[in-house]
């Protein structure tokens, strides 16, 4: 009768503990789904307040002129075309907006903000 106790006493425990561990398992899962959630979001918000769409290897010449009248009267970002730095400048008639520009972003450390976006014309791409 003793063993038959301490047999229910063990199995009871062993359910318990299971169904702790199981409840740990769910709250940790919603935690990294809700995590994961967040971070797809930030990424969103990140991509709209850039100003340009960082996923972007290739971008029409309005594209460049839009980036550099953006970042105009932001400092902190500087805008290269074909090597030449056009930030800030109000003359982008040199700009073909029809061309196809090759485009590289370069980021702060741990990529926190943009620093640097570098324009190129494409090889195959007139200018005017």
């Amino acid at each position: 009768m003793k063993e038959v106790v301490f047999e229910v006493v063990i199995g009871v425990i062993i359910i318990g503990l299971l169904v702790v561990v199981i409840n740990l398992f769910r709250g940790n899962l919603e935690i990294i789904g809700s995590t994961a959630d967040k971070a797809d979001r930030m990424d969103k918000v990140q991509a709209e307040t850039l100003g340009v769409d960082i996923n972007k290897s290739s971008v029409k010449g309005s594209d460049v002129v839009s980036a550099i009248r953006y970042y105009a009267d932001k400092p902190e970002v500087s805008v290269y075309v074909d090597s030449q730095d056009c930030s800030g400048k109000s003359d982008l008639s040199g700009i073909d907006y029809e061309a196809v520009y090759n485009a590289e972003y370069k980021f702060e450390k741990e990529k926190k903000s943009l620093e640097k976006i570098y324009y190129w014309l494409a090889s195959g791409s007139n200018a005017n």
